[in-house]
C-alpha cells in the first residue's frame, strides 16, 4: 500500500516536472522570438535581438551583429595606450561644437563609423604632436572637411573694414572637375581664447568668391578654414586660410 502510494506520487511528480519544463521552454521561446521584430515582412530588416545576434538599421543600412562578451577593462594601460586615449580625448574636445558641420563635411569618409569619429581620427593622425599630457595642435594641419569635391583656389582670410569682420575670398574654379557654381562655401573660425568655434553656419556659393563673418565683441587670435559642400552632399578637403588677430 505504501509502495503504491509512493509510485503514484512519483508519477505525479514526474508529470508535474515535465509540465513546468514544457511551460518554461514554451514561455522562453516566446520571449526569445518576440525580442526581435521584422516590421517590413520576411524580406525586411530584423530589429532587435534574435538568439546570438542583434539586428538594427544604422545610416539607412540593415546590419546583424553577434553578441559579444563585455570587454575586460585594462586597469593598467601601457604608456602608448594611455597616450592614444588622451590624444583622442584632446581632439574630441577641440572639435566639440562642430558636429552639425562635420556631418556634412566628413560624410564621404563615414563608412562604418560616424562623421565625428572620422573627423577626430583624421586630426589625431595628422594635426597633433607631443606626448600626454603635453600635446601641440597644429592648426595649419587641422581639417574640418575631407572629400572628393574640388577645394578652394587661392583662398585667403583677411580683416574686413569693420572691426570684428573677417572676409574670406577665393577664385572661382567652377567647371573644373566636379566644381559647380552652386557649391556652398562654408567659412569656419576657431577662437583660441574661448576654445570655441564661431559662426560657421553662414554660407555662400562657390561663384560668389567671398563671404564675410562678423564677430562683434571678440578679441584675440582666431584660426580660419574654408570648405565646400555640393548639392549632392559631396565635400571638399578643407583649406586652412590662416590666423588673424581681432
Amino acid at each position: 500500500m505504501k509502495r503504491g502510494v509512493a509510485a503514484g506520487c512519483g508519477a505525479c511528480s514526474v508529470d508535474h516536472f515535465f509540465a513546468i519544463y514544457r511551460k518554461t521552454i514554451f514561455s522562453n521561446a516566446l520571449n526569445f522570438y518576440f525580442m526581435a521584430k521584422i516590421p517590413f515582412g520576411i524580406l525586411g530588416p530584423v530589429i532587435g535581438s534574435l538568439g546570438p545576434v542583434t539586428g538594427k538599421t544604422w545610416k539607412d543600412k540593415a546590419t546583424l551583429s553577434s553578441h559579444r562578451k563585455p570587454a575586460k577593462t585594462d586597469k593598467n594601460p601601457t604608456p602608448a595606450q594611455l597616450n592614444q586615449r588622451e590624444k583622442f580625448g584632446f581632439v574630441s574636445r577641440f572639435l566639440n561644437g562642430l558636429g552639425p558641420l562635420v556631418k556634412k563635411t566628413f560624410k564621404e569618409l563615414a563608412n562604418g563609423k560616424t562623421e565625428f569619429q572620422c573627423a577626430v581620427s583624421y586630426n589625431v593622425s595628422n594635426a597633433v604632436s607631443g606626448v600626454h599630457p603635453n600635446y601641440t595642435l597644429h592648426y595649419e594641419l587641422v581639417s574640418v572637411g575631407r572629400g572628393t569635391l574640388p577645394n578652394a583656389v587661392l583662398p585667403e582670410a583677411k580683416l574686413g573694414d569693420t572691426p570684428g569682420d573677417i572676409r574670406f575670398v577665393w577664385a572661382d574654379n567652377t567647371g573644373i572637375g566636379t566644381a559647380a557654381a552652386s557649391d556652398k562655401a562654408i567659412a569656419v573660425i576657431y577662437v583660441t581664447n574661448r576654445d570655441a568655434w564661431a559662426r560657421y553656419d553662414l554660407e555662400a556659393k562657390r561663384s560668389d568668391c567671398s563671404i564675410v563673418h562678423s564677430l562683434t565683441g571678440i578679441q584675440g587670435t582666431v584660426h580660419t578654414w574654408l570648405v565646400f559642400v555640393s548639392d549632392n552632399e559631396k565635400a571638399s578637403d578643407s583649406v586652412y586660410t590662416g590666423a588673424l588677430v581681432l
